[in-house]
Order: C-alpha cells, then sequence, then structure tokens
C-alpha cells in the first residue's frame, strides 16, 4: 500500500509512506472484495485479523471505517477514518454520507489517472509521428477540442497556445477545398469510414502548404461517434513534383507529336514490351498484340531482309555494351502500307545480373516521304 494523503487532528504516531500488504493480509482481501469494514473497536476484530489488530494498535488506532474506491469492479484505492482517542460507533447514515466522499475522491483519482494516461499516450504518438515525420491529431467531437502533435501545429501554423476547434481548422484550409474536406468528414462520421484526402492548407504568413491527411471514428458503444484520430503530413513537395512530372510529359507528348515519333519500351528481363499508339501505328502492329511480346516479333519479322542483318548487329552491339545508343534507317515492310523508310533510335535504359537482364526503350519516325 502507498500512502498518498494522511491527515490527523493531533500529534501521534504516524504510519510510514509505504505500508506493507503483508501487515494488513484480512483488510487487504476486503477491499480486494470490494467491500465496506467498520470496526467500532479493534477487539471486534475477528481472529483471522489478529496481525491487522496488532498493527492498527501500533498506530494507535481505536476504530477504524475503510471505503473502497472502486471503478467498476476495479479497486483503485482505500479510504480509512481512524480514531486515535476513543472508539466509537459507525452508524449506517454515515457511512453512507462518508460513502459520497469516497465517491468523490474515487472520481478524482480516476480523471487523474486517465489525464496521465492520455499525457503518456499522446508522448507516444509524438514520438512515433515524430520518427515518421507525421503529424498526429486526434479529434474531441463532443466537446469541439482538437489536439494536434507540435509537428501537426506547425503543418498548420498553429502556436498551441490558442485553442483549436474543427472550425478553426477549416478556417486554415484553402477557401476551394474547404466544402469538400467537410463534406468527407461529415461522410465518415455517418457511416463509418476512414477518411484519406489531400487539400491545401494557408497559413498565417499566407504560406501554402499541400496536406495529405487520414483519419478513422473509433468505434463507440454510442450511435455516433464521439472522437476521430488521425495523422497528416506534408505532401507540398511531391505536389510539385506532380506537376513538374505532367508538364513535362506534356511537352514531351506535343513534341512527339509534332515530330511524329512513336515510343515503345523492352524488358528483356521480364519478357514485357510496350508500344504507344503511334509506334503501334507506324510498324503495322494489330490491336491484339499491342503491349505484348509478339510485337517485338511482329517488328524484327517486317524489317526488310536486306538490312535486317545492320539492324540486328547495331542491336546486338547495344544489349552487350559496346553501344549504349543507336541510330540507323532502314526499310520496312508494313503490312497495309507495303515498303516504308523508318528512323530508328534506341538506349539503354538499365542493365542488371544476368546480362541478358536488360531494359530498352527508343522511338520511331516515318521518313519515306524524306526519302
Amino acid at each position: 500500500f502507498e500512502l498518498t494523503h494522511y491527515y490527523s487532528a493531533q500529534e501521534g504516531p504516524q504510519p510510514t509512506t509505504q505500508l506493507s500488504e503483508a501487515d494488513f493480509p484480512w483488510f487487504r482481501q476486503l477491499m480486494l472484495d470490494d467491500r465496506i469494514v467498520p470496526i467500532s473497536s479493534l477487539d471486534d476484530m475477528p481472529a483471522e485479523a489478529a496481525l491487522d489488530r496488532e498493527n492498527g494498535r501500533r498506530l494507535g488506532i481505536k476504530s477504524n471505517l475503510c471505503l473502497p474506491l472502486t471503478v467498476g469492479s476495479k479497486p483503485i484505492g482505500i479510504l480509512g477514518l481512524n480514531t486515535t482517542r476513543a472508539e466509537r460507533h459507525w452508524p449506517d447514515p454515515l457511512v453512507k454520507r462518508l460513502q459520497l466522499v469516497a465517491q468523490v475522491f474515487t472520481n478524482a483519482l480516476e480523471r487523474k489517472r486517465a489525464d496521465q494516461a492520455l499525457r503518456k499516450s499522446e508522448e507516444r504518438m509524438t514520438l512515433a509521428g515524430d520518427a515518421a515525420q507525421v503529424g498526429i491529431w486526434g479529434w474531441d467531437i463532443a466537446r469541439n477540442v482538437v489536439w494536434g502533435s507540435e509537428r501537426w501545429q506547425q503543418l498548420f501554423g498553429f502556436t498551441g497556445e490558442e485553442e483549436i476547434g474543427f472550425e478553426t481548422v477549416l478556417g486554415r484550409i484553402h477557401s476551394e477545398d474547404r466544402e469538400v474536406v467537410k463534406q468527407n468528414v461529415q461522410r465518415v462520421l455517418a457511416e463509418g469510414i476512414n477518411y484519406t484526402g489531400e487539400f491545401r492548407a494557408i497559413l498565417p504568413d499566407g504560406t501554402e502548404r499541400w496536406i495529405g491527411a487520414r483519419g478513422r471514428a473509433p468505434a463507440d458503444t454510442s450511435a455516433q461517434p464521439t472522437r476521430m484520430l488521425g495523422t497528416a503530413i506534408d505532401v507540398t513537395e511531391r505536389k510539385r513534383a506532380d506537376v513538374a512530372f505532367r508538364a513535362s510529359e506534356a511537352r514531351l507528348a506535343a513534341g512527339a507529336d509534332l515530330a511524329g515519333l512513336g515510343y515503345y519500351e523492352v524488358d528483356y528481363g521480364k519478357h514485357r514490351c510496350f508500344l504507344d499508339d503511334r509506334a503501334s501505328e507506324i510498324c503495322g502492329v494489330a490491336p491484339d498484340q499491342q503491349g505484348t511480346w509478339q510485337s517485338l516479333e511482329f517488328w524484327m519479322e517486317h524489317v526488310h531482309a536486306d538490312d535486317l542483318p545492320e539492324v540486328l548487329a547495331a542491336r546486338q552491339d547495344l544489349h552487350e555494351g559496346r553501344n549504349d545508343f543507336v541510330s540507323m534507317e532502314y526499310r520496312y515492310l508494313h503490312p497495309t502500307q507495303g515498303q516504308r523508310w523508318l528512323h530508328h533510335v534506341a538506349r539503354l535504359s538499365e542493365r542488371s545480373t544476368p546480362p541478358d537482364n536488360i531494359q530498352t526503350f527508343g522511338v520511331f519516325r516515318d521518313i519515306t516521304r524524306q526519302k
């Protein structure tokens, strides 16, 4: 037993802060059984409580009332009332009133324990979030209070001093994204689904930041969720990279269209071949063969017989590493358009073990009119 609080109206023997369970085995079992134990006189204690009686007298106790502090069916402590001047009787009305006092202490202790457990949980979540560079957040829906780790607060530009509610967070979201976020959160609460989304946050200094957020409302016994938990991460750089990549792809596609280029990729290790629509059109590959290994075989079968040895030799030099770039012109027997002239440029993309696990990419261009 750890003594947490002690008060005495007079000077006298005082217990140490640590009381041994072995000194009070009878009381201990009664408390674990959630029983109220009024003792008007230590002489009234049963024979099996001899050790408890002896240690009580050593502390100067005349009478005793022990009230268990219980949450549900779990004892979390004891409120003990002792007389040290004279023996006294504990009438039922007084015991009932003191039980209310015990309940007040129980609630306070339980709140304290819950707060401590919450802080420990928040510390663990914050540590895990910092390690993963992720902000952790929680929303107490009933009180409309949003808690966020330090990293989460930084993402939205909060200082940690202001009180944050759901509307406060919405106020930091870009006006064009705000309604979508609000509707998605309402769906999560109504349908019990997980939240996943990306949106722009506008910080107080005007900085715009892209946030990737996930959340869920844990199952609750009530009909409506009482809380929502989740994570947030800064995806600004990825978003910018995506925009730059799409712009680059668009420029390449526009250039390829202007130059009449058809693009292809070949992975010899995985036995895969890709041709875009223009490459398939230039080579006359049938729709059912596009994207299959047969399209590569189809191309080789339609290279003009007189040019095929030179084409295969250049291809072999590329595959064996003697060249990493090939540019050649040759005749090609298109299945419907007859003989055409192709300009073919190819590069080695990747080589791995074994040596035949290579990847190449290149472009075709029909140069029949120039020829």
